[in-house]
C-alpha cells in the first residue's frame, strides 16, 4: 500500500457477519467530512471475502480486493477488502482508527494488542469476553473506546476520524 500520510484510513479488522454494515454506514458519514478517506475491511474468515465485497458494492462503494491492487500504487477504491492472509498486523501502521471485530456480535472479540503496538485509536464492541482483562484495562486507561451497539459504533468512528486530538490521546 502506498497511502498518503494525510489520507484518513479506517481499518475494520477481523470482522464477522453483522459487523460490516455498521462500519460501512459510519464510513459513508466519514466520507461526507473527508472525501478521500479509505476503508480497509479484513473479514475474519476467507470464505466471507466475496460476501463482504458484494455488501460494500450494494451499499454504493467502489471496491477493490487487496489481491487485485497494483503494486506500489495508492488504492483508488473507497473500500479495500483485505483478501490476503498475514498482512493485517502490518497494515495497522497506516491506520488512522481501527475497529477490532468479533466484538459487536457475541463472538468474544479479537486481540487489540496489535493495533495498540502502533499507537492507533482502537474501538471495539461489547463482546470482548476472550480478551476481557486487556479490554477493561485499555478502557480504564482511556486507551480504547468500547461501544455497546452498532449505532454507537457509527458515532464513535465518525468522531474519531474527524478528531486528531482524541485519536492521539487514545493512541
Amino acid at each position: 500500500f502506498r497511502i498518503s500520510e494525510r489520507r484518513p484510513v479506517l481499518i475494520a479488522a477481523s470482522t464477522l457477519g453483522g459487523e460490516e454494515a455498521p462500519v460501512f454506514r459510519a464510513f459513508r458519514r466519514i466520507q461526507q467530512r473527508t472525501s478521500d478517506a479509505l476503508l480497509i475491511v479484513a473479514p475474519r474468515h476467507p470464505e466471507r471475502f466475496a460476501e463482504v465485497e458484494q455488501l460494500a458494492r450494494r451499499m454504493g462503494f467502489t471496491v477493490a480486493r487487496r489481491s487485485d491492487l497494483p503494486i506500489d500504487a495508492e488504492p483508488r477504491a473507497e473500500v479495500v477488502v483485505l483478501d490476503t492472509i498475514g498482512e493485517l498486523a502490518r497494515l495497522y501502521q497506516v491506520a488512522t482508527t481501527v475497529f477490532v471485530g468479533g466484538s459487536l456480535v457475541p463472538a468474544g472479540g479479537h486481540n487489540i494488542l496489535e493495533p495498540a503496538a502502533f499507537g492507533r485509536a482502537i474501538v471495539f464492541g461489547p463482546h470482548m469476553e476472550n480478551f476481557e482483562e486487556i479490554a477493561k484495562l485499555f478502557v480504564e486507561r482511556d486507551a480504547a473506546c468500547q461501544v455497546k451497539s452498532a449505532p454507537a459504533l457509527e458515532e464513535v468512528l465518525v468522531a474519531l476520524l474527524t478528531d486528531p486530538v482524541r485519536r492521539a490521546s487514545l493512541g
